[in-house]
């Protein structure tokens, strides 16, 4: 613990915050003037500020100081001891500053993210509700039975598109998501996107208007998260275009960017708003009427994609009511590094027709899930038996010999990493292994490949993808 202050030096605005005069806090012990606690309030004086190696690295905290008239600041504080003889301190250098208002804004600003959050996930989930009690009653005709059907999947899909770029965003501030970088055609990329957002704009009657020249325009990127970037980008648009609107995409190309410029004839954006406008958190301020629905996830996700592929995204709106601009630009590669158009020659590709009669062990904790994908799969014809705990499955896998194996990740005796494990232990011809789970990290994946897992389903599962790989498998004779 540090001694009196009397050798001491406050600057004006130390003495603001903390109340203490350079001269009034002579003789005092530094905690009698420099009072912070924990921000949850746990502890009069921790021991944060005052426990720091000797190693010359500023310690850093948010701390709460209470002035000597009692009034609370929330600072963020460095400090560093200052070696003297004998490894002692001869003194400690304490710097501070007032982020109280900057905090105040962040924690609004989650309130209202959170907010919106519960808005969005409650949107998708009343028709989903509305849709499953209309088929649980049993008395609707073929028709209408789809129709509810369609609701459901449409709705799920768009809660997982949700979810999945919420943690799109978690993993790219965090540094987490690796590009599979490979020369691309920009004009396929807008197609696919357009494709995927073409539901949205039809549902809203929408006229879509698209201009793509040159024939094609290449740059290095990822061709699955610029195709997210695109769809977001429209998404946006037709989300916040009123019903009939109009809706543009057009795409240019010069000797160093290939530029796509998405615009609309929707509510617009004020100027102030313009500059925070790919903000995660502040883009909720500006629609907390919650009159159109939306987070700004999508907005951050498409900027942070951008930046990884050293592009760049601006917006532009001549204010509320007068339609908006977003263009994104990404370096061009030179002409002779173009490469064959391969996607039209893989829409050539048949797929290969499922096995009808494949043998498949679901184990899963969650009986509805389990119950519902068993559902899904006799429909195809496959053979399905179900189990809920690791123990029941490798009971079960001994006699069944499966042909597939889909294995939930968090059972409740035990891991289905481990379960895979000894499953590929069991057999000399080996079953395909699928993880289906809520786990989709990528370190999740990962560890699914080391223990055998053929494929990885992140749920919901996408059930024409799961169809496509049991396509792949055919029928034998599993033996120990």
């Amino acid at each position: 613990m540090l001694g009196l202050l009397n050798k001491a030096y406050v600057n004006y605005q130390g003495q603001c915050l903390t109340g203490w005069s350079q001269e009034d806090a002579k003789g005092l012990r530094i905690e009698q003037i420099f009072d912070v606690a924990q921000p949850d309030g746990s502890g009069a004086e921790d021991d944060g500020p005052n426990q720091t190696e000797f190693s010359g690295t500023p310690s850093r905290a948010i701390r709460v100081l209470r002035a000597r008239d009692g009034v609370q600041h929330m600072i963020e504080m460095r400090r560093s001891d200052i070696p003297g003889k004998e490894g002692r301190a001869s003194g400690s250098v304490i710097v501070f500053h007032d982020v109280s208002e900057r905090m105040r804004n962040a924690d609004r600003r989650k309130d209202e993210f959170l907010a919106m959050l519960a808005h969005e996930l409650r949107n998708p989930l009343a028709p989903v509700s509305a849709a499953a009690e209309l088929l649980a009653l049993g008395k609707l005709e073929a028709g209408p039975a789809k129709k509810a059907s369609q609701v459901i999947i449409r709705q799920v899909k768009h809660m997982t598109a949700l979810v999945d770029d919420l943690l799109d965003v978690s993993r790219v501030s965090r540094g987490q998501i690796t590009l599979d970088m490979a020369p691309i055609d920009m004009k396929l990329v807008v197609n696919a996107a357009i494709e995927q957002v073409q539901p949205l704009i039809e549902s809203r009657q929408h006229t879509l208007t698209i201009t793509l020249a040159p024939p094609k325009a290449y740059v290095n990127g990822d061709e699955k998260r610029l195709i997210q970037v695109v769809a977001n980008l429209l998404n946006n648009a037709a989300k916040y275009t009123s019903p009939g609107g109009t809706i543009g995409v057009e795409m240019s190309a010069t000797a160093g960017d290939v530029c796509i410029v998405v615009m609309d004839n929707g509510i617009g954006i004020d100027p102030a708003t313009q500059k925070v406008v790919f903000e995660l958190f502040e883009q909720v301020r500006v629609t907390s009427d919650r009159t159109m629905g939306g987070l700004g996830i999508g907005l951050a996700l498409v900027r942070s994609l951008i930046n990884l592929h050293k592009g760049s995204v601006t917006c532009h709106s001549d204010g509320l009511g007068r339609g908006s601009r977003f263009i994104a630009c990404l370096p061009s590669l030179p002409p002779d590094e173009a490469i064959p158009d391969r996607r039209s020659v893989e829409r050539l590709v048949e797929l290969p027709v499922a096995n009808p009669d494949l043998s498949i062990l679901v184990v899963d904790d969650n009986i509805d899930a389990a119950e519902m994908l068993q559902f899904f799969l006799s429909t195809m014809g496959h053979q399905v038996s179900l189990a809920h705990t690791a123990s029941q499955a490798s009971e079960m896998v001994k006699s069944l010999t499966p042909d597939v194996c889909i294995l939930d990740i968090g059972l409740p005796d035990g891991s289905g990493y481990d379960l895979a494990t000894n499953i590929r232990k069991m057999f000399s011809v080996q079953p395909t292994l699928i993880a289906l789970t809520g786990f989709g990290t990528m370190r999740d994946r990962d560890l699914a490949t080391e223990v055998g897992f053929d494929h990885y389903f992140v749920k919901p599962a996408d059930l024409d993808e799961l169809s496509k790989v049991l396509a792949t498998v055919n029928s034998r004779d599993v033996r120990h």
